[in-house]
């Protein structure tokens, strides 16, 4: 989460215009800073640099629970589905939640596509029959292909992922 990107946080434009120009454009930049270094890059308040330095950690850090609702999540675990109907009922519902689960087989047979789908699916509203959760994507082969992400959501979800992109640009 640390190179989560500065323009993504949410903050005022002039405020990330003025991090990148000093070349923080992550998270982590803005983490690794002091209050006084950030005073002088973006010339605003302390209240200000404190509200950056307070968004930037809280987007970096875990969210945190309780062994509580952890237990209860694991009460509550059920199936994401795949969205196609064969898989999903040869997998008896879909991939279980609230588990690790490894996508294992030869090379070319859509192991990272699958992986690409379930972090779409895992990430999308529960109202459009995703988790509405987070995900972690360990990639052992540099596959990864955050265009390929960006395809598949827009491709799987258009209705959903041309809205969220019109907010982002504040219409």
């Amino acid at each position: 989460m640390t190179s989560k990107k500065v323009k993504r946080l949410g903050l005022d434009p002039v405020i990330v215009k003025r991090l990148e120009k000093h070349d923080v454009t992550t998270c982590k930049d803005v983490i690794m800073k002091t209050s006084l270094e950030l005073l002088k890059m973006i010339n605003l308040s302390y209240n200000t640099v404190e509200m950056v330095s307070r968004t930037a950690s809280k987007s970096c850090a875990p969210k945190s629970h309780t062994a509580l609702e952890m237990k209860e999540c694991e009460n509550k675990a059920g199936f994401l589905a795949l969205t196609f109907p064969e898989l999903d009922q040869v997998l008896h519902g879909g991939i279980p939640t609230g588990s690790v689960t490894e996508i294992a087989g030869p090379p070319g047979c859509g192991k990272t596509q699958t992986s690409i789908l379930l972090s779409v699916l895992s990430t999308l509203p529960s109202q459009l029959g995703g988790l509405d959760g987070g995900v972690i994507y360990i990639d052992t082969e540099g596959a990864f292909s955050a265009e390929r992400l960006v395809e598949i959501d827009q491709c799987r979800f258009p209705d959903y992922f041309c809205y969220v992109y019109f907010i982002s640009l504040g219409w």
